[in-house]
C-alpha cells in the first residue's frame, strides 16, 4: 500500500512538520537515516499491504538490544513500536515500544531466532514441520507420531477432556480439514487470532439463525411455551424460555431454546413476564400461544396473569387456567420429598448448614435418615472414601467399584439413586460402619430390619423413579395423553402400599410417609380438574379415546361423564373458534373429586408402561356416525400404536377440523424438562475459568446449541446434516481401508 519512492521515503528531516509529512526510516540503533539499498521494496521495512501506513521516525538515543537487528521503529496512531523485519508474508508483528519480552518470544517462537543467530533444527521432524508452514499450501505427508503428538498438546495444553475426541463436532472438523483442498495459507487467513473474533462469529451465527427460527415459527399454528429460573454458577439471574411445536412432515415434537435471559430485581412475576414478554414478541408469536408447562411455583401464576393482562393488550384472550399446564415431573418429585422428608421439610432447609443439628434431623427419619448420615460420612473425606475403596475391592472382588451416592435436593430420583446403590453396597457399608463407631457412626448403625426398611422404601419409590423417566420426554413420549395413566399407576400403587404396611407395626414412620405422600398426589389429581387439555389429550389418542376412562374409572362414573363433557366443550370452543377466524381459550365448570384406587401388590412387578396397563381390558365398539370428534370417538381403537401424531397427519383429510386440534394437542411436553436440560448445559459452559462470560453470550452459545441438537428446522443445519453424513461416510470408508492394509 505504501510502496514509496526513494526520495519520499528519506526526505528532508529539517523540521518537525517535514518529518511528519514524509515517512522516515532511521536505523534505530545508530540513529543514521540508512540508504535506500538498505531496506529493498518489499522488505519488512516496507508498510505491507493491507496495512494501516506508519511512519518510521528516528529514536532520540542509541538502541542496544539485538532485537533491534531484526526489526525497526514505527510510529503508528501516536505510539511508537518495535516492528519485525521477519515477517515477510502478511501483516508485519507489532510490539510495543519499550518492552523486549513480547519481541524475543515472537522472534523464538515464529522465526526460530535467538540473540545467539537461529535455532538449530533438532530433529527432522521440526524442519518438515517449518517448511510445511513456511509455505503457502502444505507439502509434507501425513505422520501418525506428530499427528499424536500435537493432538495430546492440545489436549493438556487446553485442559480439554480427553473424550473431546470422541464428540462427533470434532472429528467432523478433522475430517472436513483433510478433504477440503484450500491450502494451509486460506486456512490460516480464516483460523481466528483471537477470543474476541470467535466471540464475534457466535453473536453473528445467532443473529443469522435466529431470524431463519423466527420465519419457521411464522409457519407453525402453534407454540407451546416452557419456562424456569436459575442461578448460573458466576451467579446470574437467567430465565430460560423454550418453545415446543409439532414438525407436520414428521410428526415429531420440535423444541427450540428461545432465550436464556437475565433477569434484573426479584423473582416477581412482574420481572418475569417482562422477560417472557419481550422473548415472545421479538419471536412473533404473541398470536399464537398455546400452553404453558409449568413447574408449581406461585410466581409462575403471578407472571401469566400479568402475561394476560398485557397480551389482552394486544387484542389476545388467555386463559390463565386453562392454558396453564402443571410439570408432573415436578409433581412427582414434591409427592416423593412428601414421602421421604414429611411435613419437617422446611426445617431441615434451615439447619442443613449444622452438620450435628443436621444429622440429628436425619436419625429420627428411621432406616433412611441414618444411611443418609452414613454415605454424608464416608464421602466427607479423601480418605475416608479410599478406605470404603478398599473395603469394596475387598468383600466384592468379583464387582465394580463404587461409591456411595449422595442425594441431592434438586436433584429427581437421586433418594431413588442413592438407596439403590446402597443396598447394591450393603457388605462393605456394613464393614465401614463397625470400623467406624468410634468416630461417630455408633449411632447410625444400620440393622437387618433397617436394611429390609430400605428394601421397602425402594420398592415404593421405584414406580415414580420409572414414571419421571417414562415424561421425560427422550423416548418418543412424554405428552399430555401419559399424565392420566401415570397418575392413576401411583395412586393405586401408593393406595396398595398403605394396605400393605397397615398390618405392620414395625413401620409407623412408613405408613405415615405413604399417607402424606398420598394426599400430595392427590392434591394434585384433583387439579386436574381444571384443565381441559388433559382430558382432551387421552380422548384424541387413537390408542385410548374415551375407552381409557371408562376403564380406569370404571367405579366412578360420574368422571367419566365429565371427561367426555369437558372434551366436548373443548372441541366446539375449537371449532367455533376456526370457522370465525378467532382464537379463544375454554374453561370447565369446577366439579370436585376425589381417587379411588385398586388393589394391586407392592413388590408385583411394574408393567412396562403405565399407558398400557389397562388395555387387556378393552372392549370393541360401534361405529357411529356424528360429527367429527364423536365420529372419532366411537370408532374402535388402533393397537400397536407408536406415534399418535403421525396418525393424525395421515388423516388430517379425514378429519379436516379436528385434525389441527389433535396435532395441537399432542405436542404439548408433560414436564418442563427441556428447560432443565438448558441449565445443566449452561452450567457445563459457565466454569470457574469462563465465569466471567457475559448474558448475550451466554444465550448466544446456548441457543446455537439447542437449535443445532433439534435440527428446529433450520435450512442451515440440514446442510450442516448432510456435510456430516457425508463426512462419516468418508471417516468409515478410512477405517475400512486401513483394515484391509493391516490384514
Amino acid at each position: 500500500m505504501m510502496n514509496f519512492m526513494a526520495s519520499d521515503m528519506y526526505g528532508d528531516m529539517s523540521s518537525a512538520t517535514s518529518s511528519q509529512l514524509s515517512p522516515t526510516i532511521t536505523d534505530p540503533a545508530t540513529d543514521t537515516a540508512p540508504s535506500p539499498g538498505d531496506y529493498p521494496m518489499g522488505s519488512a521495512s516496507a508498510t505491507p499491504s493491507g496495512s494501516t501506513p506508519s511512519i518510521f521516525l528516528p529514536r532520540s538515543r542509541q538502541r542496544r538490544s539485538w532485537i533491534w537487528l531484526h526489526g525497526v521503529s514505527v510510529f503508528v496512531h501516536g505510539k511508537r513500536y518495535w516492528q519485525c523485519s521477519l515477517c515477510i508474508r502478511g501483516t508485519p508483528k507489532r510490539y510495543a515500544d519499550g518492552s523486549t519480552k513480547h519481541p524475543i518470544e515472537h522472534l523464538a517462537a515464529t522465526h526460530c531466532m535467538t540473540e545467539a543467530g537461529p535455532i538449530p533444527t533438532p530433529n527432522a521432524t521440526n524442519s518438515i514441520i517449518r517448511q510445511a508452514f513456511g509455505n503457502s499450501a502444505p507439502r509434507i505427508q501425513f505422520n501418525a507420531d506428530i499427528f499424536r503428538d500435537l493432538l495430546i498438546r492440545l489436549l493438556i495444553s487446553c485442559n480439554l477432556p480427553f473424550q473431546q475426541v470422541e464428540q462427533p463436532p470434532f472429528r467432523i472438523l478433522l475430517a472436513y480439514l483433510t478433504s477440503v483442498s484450500a491450502s494451509y495459507t486460506a486456512i490460516s487467513r480464516t483460523l481466528p487470532r483471537s477470543g474476541a473474533t470467535v466471540r464475534s462469529w457466535i453473536i453473528q451465527a445467532y443473529d443469522k439463525y435466529k431470524v431463519d427460527l423466527i420465519e419457521l415459527l411464522d409457519s407453525v399454528s402453534i407454540v407451546h411455551i416452557s419456562f424456569d429460573l436459575w442461578t448460573s454458577p458466576n451467579k446470574l439471574a437467567l430465565m430460560g424460555v423454550v418453545a415446543h411445536w409439532i414438525d407436520l412432515d414428521t410428526g415429531d415434537v420440535r423444541h427450540a431454546l428461545l432465550g436464556i435471559r437475565r433477569l434484573h430485581g426479584s423473582h416477581t412475576g412482574e420481572n418475569q413476564c417482562a422477560v417472557l414478554f419481550k422473548l415472545l414478541e421479538e419471536y412473533g408469536i404473541l398470536h399464537k400461544l398455546g400452553y404453558f408447562t409449568l413447574d408449581n411455583a406461585s410466581n409462575n401464576d403471578v407472571t401469566l396473569r400479568h402475561l394476560a393482562e398485557r397480551l389482552k393488550e394486544q387484542g389476545v384472550t388467555f386463559d390463565l387456567v386453562g392454558q396453564r399446564v402443571r410439570c408432573m415431573g415436578h409433581i412427582i418429585n414434591l409427592v416423593v420429598k412428601e414421602f421421604l422428608y414429611g411435613q419437617d421439610f422446611q426445617k431441615y432447609l434451615e439447619i442443613e448448614d449444622d452438620e450435628e443439628e443436621t444429622m440429628g434431623f436425619w436419625r429420627k427419619r428411621g432406616a433412611y435418615g441414618r444411611l443418609r448420615n452414613v454415605i454424608r460420612y464416608i464421602c466427607w473425606t479423601p480418605q475416608r472414601r479410599d478406605a470404603f475403596i478398599r473395603l469394596c475391592q475387598h468383600t466384592q472382588p468379583d464387582e465394580p467399584t463404587f461409591l456411595p451416592i449422595a442425594a441431592n435436593l434438586t436433584r429427581w430420583n437421586s433418594d431413588f439413586l442413592a438407596i439403590r446403590r446402597a443396598l447394591q453396597l450393603r457388605n462393605p457399608m456394613e464393614l465401614f460402619i463397625s470400623r467406624h463407631q468410634r468416630e461417630g457412626l455408633s449411632k447410625d448403625q444400620l440393622n437387618p430390619e433397617d436394611w429390609k426398611e430400605l428394601q421397602d422404601i425402594l420398592a415404593i419409590l421405584q414406580p415414580f423413579h420409572k414414571a419421571t423417566l417414562d415424561l421425560e420426554g427422550h423416548r418418543g413420549n412424554g405428552v399430555l395423553y401419559e399424565i392420566f395413566p401415570v397418575m392413576d399407576t401411583l395412586l393405586e400403587h401408593l393406595e396398595n402400599a398403605k394396605q400393605l404396611y397397615t398390618a405392620s407395626e414395625s413401620t409407623p414412620y412408613l405408613l405415615q410417609s405413604i399417607d402424606l405422600s398420598w394426599k400430595k398426589l392427590n392434591k394434585y389429581y384433583a387439579l386436574t380438574e381444571f384443565n381441559p387439555v388433559l382430558y382432551a389429550a387421552v380422548a384424541l389418542h387413537p390408542s385410548m379415546k374415551y375407552e381409557y376412562f371408562e376403564i380406569a374409572w370404571e367405579a366412578n362414573p360420574d368422571w367419566i361423564v365429565q371427561a367426555c363433557t369437558i372434551t366436548t366443550q373443548l372441541w366446539r370452543t375449537f371449532a367455533s373458534s376456526q370457522a370465525s377466524g378467532t382464537s379463544s381459550s375454554t374453561s370447565m365448570q369446577n366439579t370436585s373429586r376425589s381417587s379411588s384406587a385398586t388393589t394391586v401388590m407392592v413388590d408385583q412387578p411394574i408393567p412396562d408402561s403405565a399407558l398400557t396397563s389397562w388395555k387387556n381390558k378393552r372392549r370393541p365398539r360401534q361405529s357411529q356416525n356424528r360429527d367429527e370428534l364423536d365420529e372419532f370417538t366411537t370408532t374402535d381403537t388402533i393397537d400397536s400404536l407408536v406415534n399418535p401424531r403421525i396418525w393424525w397427519i395421515q388423516h388430517k383429510n379425514d378429519y379436516p377440523k379436528l385434525a389441527p386440534l389433535a396435532l395441537g394437542i399432542l405436542a404439548i411436553p408433560a414436564m418442563s424438562a427441556e428447560v432443565e436440560r438448558v441449565f445443566s448445559s449452561t452450567g457445563l459452559l459457565i466454569t470457574d475459568r469462563r465465569n466471567r462470560l457475559k448474558e448475550d453470550i451466554i444465550e448466544a452459545v446456548e441457543c446455537l446449541k439447542s437449535w443445532q441438537k433439534e435440527g428446529a428446522g433450520i435450512v442451515m443445519f440440514k446442510e450442516l446434516d448432510q456435510l456430516q453424513d457425508m463426512l462419516t461416510q468418508l471417516e468409515q470408508k478410512a477405517n475400512l481401508d486401513g483394515v484391509s492394509e493391516s490384514t
